[in-house]
């Protein structure tokens, strides 16, 4: 994906990210549904603070987002529990979202290098616009980022 990252005012803690982006993964991994895969395109929608003194190139970052994309959602149905071949598969696109958390560690230079790292929680409520199939799904996966402050 691609994300612009700006703070709310030159002098300010808090800032806004939003991107776009490619998801193509085995949901099962990403949100703990089993036999779901989805793909599709999202955008990333966050609300960010970095901590730590505004001259340091060192700092934690916390933000609250939301992701929100059109997804194609194929699940495989097992007809036996022992069996390691789908019977049926279902496939649908549609709307969805999950509301994420991000914690982590920023090293950004006024201009050039921007690396980001740490843990993103994520819920996913299920329901229509749920990427599962299933309603209060809670996972936890890390972020690896690179990018250029100008």
């Amino acid at each position: 994906g691609v994300n612009f990252d700006s703070r709310f005012n030159e002098s300010s803690h808090f800032g806004y990210r939003v991107g776009l982006a490619y998801t193509f993964t085995d949901i099962g991994e990403f949100m703990n549904c089993v036999g779901d895969y989805v793909r599709g395109v999202n955008m990333p929608l966050e609300v960010n603070c970095l901590m730590g003194k505004r001259e340091k190139r060192s700092r934690f970052e916390v933000g609250l987002g939301v992701n929100v994309g059109l997804y194609e959602n194929k699940t495989e149905k097992f007809s036996d529990f022992l069996e390691d071949n789908p019977t049926m598969i279902e496939k649908s696109t549609k709307f969805g979202y999950f509301v994420f958390l991000n914690v982590g560690y920023r090293y950004q230079r006024p201009q050039g290098l921007l690396f980001r790292v740490g843990l993103s929680p994520k819920v996913d409520f299920g329901g229509e616009c749920g990427l599962c199939n299933y309603a209060g799904i809670f996972s936890f996966v890390t972020y690896l980022s690179f990018g250029y402050s100008f």
